[in-house]
């Protein structure tokens, strides 16, 4: 125990005595061993605590790592189409694989040199990570928003192995945005057949063959405009599904999280207990040589202890309340761009 801690470092019987001819003395001696006991319990609580939680975010990053190189790949297929439909002057210059280095070269006013891949840019925090947030990605998410640009017209085919999924429909690429203790930004497809047959699960399924599917020329062609009725009625069921898709991913964020918190909050309470229980022992000490000896320094040492108990339990409360945050997370999403897709058939 943490008093158990000051009893190897001051012998109690000697402290009592001279408790009674220098009572400041023998109190602050006694708070500065209290003191260097609560900072290195305090050193052992951030090592234990921050340690679960460290651990659980990197297995999340490693779950997570095929589904964002995936959306790395999208949006470097983004940046090549965009240059090829919009931007003649944008020169890719690149070596061979996701992970080698890219330069984008716009004409004489300047360039890019950077990574598509989150591990390879966080390795070279030299060069630049080209995903959403970086000025020209966000600059070509913006130009191919608007409704002159050329690519937003288009009909793709698929194959898929399912023939339950066999259709014709609409894939919706949204911009989902997660705010909480930390906040990122997904591409999320979700896919809607023309008679919004399919269920949940089905429209998944080919939303997420979509995100690893790699088109060829062959398998992409213009189409004409959705007519204005039935585009309402896709767009409609569009937000429902990626509303149930945010809650799923969400669901599955908040088991985590209950995982973390679950392993930290007896950690935090554990280390406040103990800090409680010897205040509470000090104090109680105090008010019984109080009453029996009637010291007068004694009623400000009772008034510091009690101000400290109440600090703590402040503090405590400030603590419970940032882990209770972290549960809360808020989300916002934008369609970004949306194509007509045949699914098992031709174009």
């Amino acid at each position: 125990t943490l008093l158990g801690y000051y009893e190897d470092e001051i012998d109690f019987n000697d402290a009592f005595m001279k408790f009674h001819v220098d009572p400041d003395k023998v109190q602050d001696e006694l708070e500065s061993k209290m003191e260097k006991t609560r900072r290195h319990y305090s050193y052992l609580e951030k090592l234990t605590a921050h340690r679960v939680v460290d651990f659980n975010l990197d297995a999340f990053y490693d779950t997570t790592k095929k589904e964002r190189l995936v959306n790395n790949a999208l949006i470097q297929e983004m940046v090549e189409e965009y240059a090829r439909l919009e931007d003649s002057d944008l020169l890719i210059r690149k070596g061979k694989g996701i992970s080698a280095p890219v330069i984008l070269q716009k004409g004489n006013t300047g360039s890019y040199t950077g990574f598509f891949d989150s591990k390879t840019a966080i390795e070279h925090p030299e060069k630049d990570f080209f995903a959403f947030g970086h000025p020209f990605i966000d600059h070509a998410c913006s130009r191919m928003r608007e409704t002159s640009f050329l690519g937003l017209t288009a009909a793709v085919k698929m194959d898929m192995e399912n023939p339950a999924c066999s259709s014709e429909g609409v894939i919706f690429n949204f911009i989902v945005s997660f705010k909480g203790s930390r906040v990122s930004e997904h591409l999320i497809p979700v896919y809607v057949d023309l008679q919004t047959a399919l269920e949940f699960d089905d429209s998944r399924t080919v939303a997420d063959e979509f995100l690893k599917f790699r088109f060829k020329e062959s398998n992409v062609a213009e189409h004409a405009p959705i007519p204005e009725q039935l585009w309402e009625r896709l767009y409609t069921k569009a937000l429902l599904w990626i509303e149930l898709e945010i809650k799923t991913r969400l669901d599955e964020v908040q088991k985590n999280l209950d995982q973390q918190i679950g392993t930290t909050l007896p950690l935090i309470n554990r280390h406040y207990d103990g800090i409680f229980a010897e205040l509470e022992e000090i104090l109680q000490l105090q008010k019984s040589k109080e009453k029996i000896y009637s010291i007068p320094a004694m009623k400000g040492l009772i008034t510091r202890t009690e101000n400290k108990i109440r600090r703590f339990k402040k503090l405590k409360e400030t603590e419970m309340e940032r882990m209770v945050k972290m549960k809360t997370i808020h989300t916002t999403y934008t369609l970004l761009s949306l194509a007509l897709m045949k699914i098992n058939g031709s174009l």
